[in-house]
């Protein structure tokens, strides 16, 4: 693999160097080269970090122009292309079908037909005529469900509804939950569990019979003894009739007064009172199709497009909100970069807020260096596998100012991903503590096998490779350096030097520099 081989608007050409190994044939790599059918896809973000660089150097407005240029921005854009198009053609069909109304919707948009008028208010007719559907739909449920988890044992009902109408004996009351199920025993021996498509519960059981201690409701005999006492059991009781509205459903709903007023205004428009007015609504309700088709796929443009830049506006309300960035006190509108932001700005690492929080708040004060070591590492490391971060309680804390900063850490980490939520941005990946007890192993003692037989966290005789613990290595020497260069208090900044050279020697400094 190589990286960028010269730069763009710069460089007309670039080189690039593979290795030679052993197992390679030159021929592959010639193959490789000379092939262009490999997708470039840009993974470009904005991060905490650039954002505070960003309108520490240029501010918002042209940060923005930044980010509409970049090859991220681009490929987003390309990929609305064909819904543009979606867009154009839905434009010309609403042209088309205004011209069949007799208006100009380019020259006359304020001044929209009354047929439109006129369609919108019955589009809103039916809209709400819906929406009572449902509400008197789940109400309707709702007390069926009620009325089936009330019924008790003995309990003589009427169901009304389904293949299996007829009085019945409730044989075992519902369990209560989201679906009561009654078993009853219908007057024609069928037994069996029903619901709320069987039984409304509009009206109160009949009465209720004595019933054995124990029925066996599978055995035919049982089933037409209990048929034959249910028949006479209810004998003489009168079976109330219900009204049924012109739907078929029990007791129309009352009609809300929204939706009155809206029938009453329907009834008086002018549209109303046309000959031809079916005909004309028709192509109304054509062009609202089209104009709320066409509005989707705007909005789906719009989610794609300027991504780059509202995801910029997100971090930075969120970097205002926490105080790194502030108003211009000169009251110019430009926002200003703070002294925590500047802290900010010189930290260049995945989790850089929470480091940036933890810094200035004072969360790693008073560490020594293999302990500043040890918590730094949970900021960086990332556990192999698809099951997160290692459970802090997996873990054996080395000391007990490691576990009072870890957890005064992962505090801030929590507040940060709640805040992030809230704003829309993409959360911090939570801190890892699977490499504290191997870091601090090494940085105390630099024996690299009780280093790596610390890294064996869940105690499966797994531990991390060499290679790997000293990639991880370098990593927290990395932050490291970064907090010996930025760390607000002196005593932090001695103890990351100090966990430097303790942790760059070995296997770890070979090739390391």
């Amino acid at each position: 693999m190589t990286g960028r081989a010269g730069r763009r608007g710069i460089d007309i050409e670039g080189h690039a160097v593979v290795l030679w190994t052993p197992d390679v044939e030159p021929a592959e790599v010639a193959g490789l080269a000379s092939t262009r059918t490999f997708p470039l896809k840009s993974s470009f973000a904005p991060s905490y970090n650039m954002t505070i660089n960003l309108v520490n150097q240029m501010g918002p407005e042209q940060a923005h122009q930044l980010l509409e240029r970049s090859f991220a921005q681009y490929q987003a854009d390309r990929s609305v292309v064909g819904l543009v198009r979606g867009v154009e053609r839905g434009e010309k069909m609403l042209d088309e079908i205004a011209a069949e109304l007799g208006w100009n919707r380019r020259a006359q948009s304020d001044r929209e037909p009354a047929i439109l008028d006129y369609a919108r208010l019955r589009a809103q007719i039916s809209e709400r005529e819906r929406a009572q559907s449902r509400a008197s739909r789940l109400q309707r449920r709702q007390a069926a469900g009620d009325a089936l988890t009330a019924l008790r044992r003995g309990d003589i009902i009427n169901i009304t509804q389904g293949r299996h109408g007829g009085l019945a004996v409730v044989l075992e009351a519902a369990v209560d939950g989201d679906d009561p199920r009654p078993l009853v025993l219908t007057e024609n021996r069928w037994a069996g569990r029903i619901s709320a498509a069987d039984y409304s519960g509009a009206a109160a059981p009949l009465g209720s019979m004595s019933l054995p201690k124990r029925v066996e409701h599978r055995q035919p005999r049982v089933r037409r003894d209990l048929a034959s006492a249910l028949r006479s059991a209810a004998a003489g009781v009168v079976v109330p009739s219900r009204r049924r509205s012109r739907g078929g459903r029990d007791d129309e709903p009352d009609i809300d007064p929204e939706l009155a007023s809206l029938r009453d205004a329907m009834r008086k428009h002018s549209v109303h009172r046309l000959a031809d007015r079916e005909a004309k609504v028709r192509v109304g309700e054509r062009y609202l199709r089209v104009e709320r088709d066409n509005e989707q796929i705007r909005k789906k443009v719009s989610a794609a497009t300027n991504s780059l830049a509202r995801t910029f506006d997100r971090i930075l309300g969120l970097l205002t909100e926490r105080g790194f960035v502030a108003p211009d006190e000169e009251g110019g509108g430009q926002p200003r970069v703070t002294a925590d932001g500047r802290l900010l700005a010189r930290i260049y690492s995945e989790s850089d807020l929470l480091v940036a929080e933890c810094l200035r708040k004072g969360t790693w004060k008073g560490l020594a260096p293999a302990e500043l070591a040890a918590v730094l590492s949970a900021v960086v490391f990332e556990s192999r596998g698809s099951e997160g971060p290692t459970p802090a309680h997996a873990v054996e804390m080395p000391t007990a100012k490691v576990r009072r900063a870890l957890v005064e850490t992962r505090r801030m980490s929590g507040q940060l991903r709640a805040d992030e939520n809230r704003h829309r941005i993409t959360p911090t990946r939570e801190p890892d503590e699977g490499f504290v007890a191997a870091i601090y192993r090494w940085a105390t003692t630099g024996d690299l096998a009780a280093a790596l037989a610390a890294s064996d966290v869940t105690g499966a005789g797994t531990p991390l490779s060499a290679g790997d613990f000293v990639r991880w290595c370098r990593q927290v020497l990395d932050l490291l350096d970064q907090v010996r260069n930025a760390g607000p208090e002196a005593g932090l900044r001695t103890a990351a030097k100090r966990a430097i050279d303790d942790i760059r020697r070995g296997v770890v400094a070979v090739d390391g520099g």
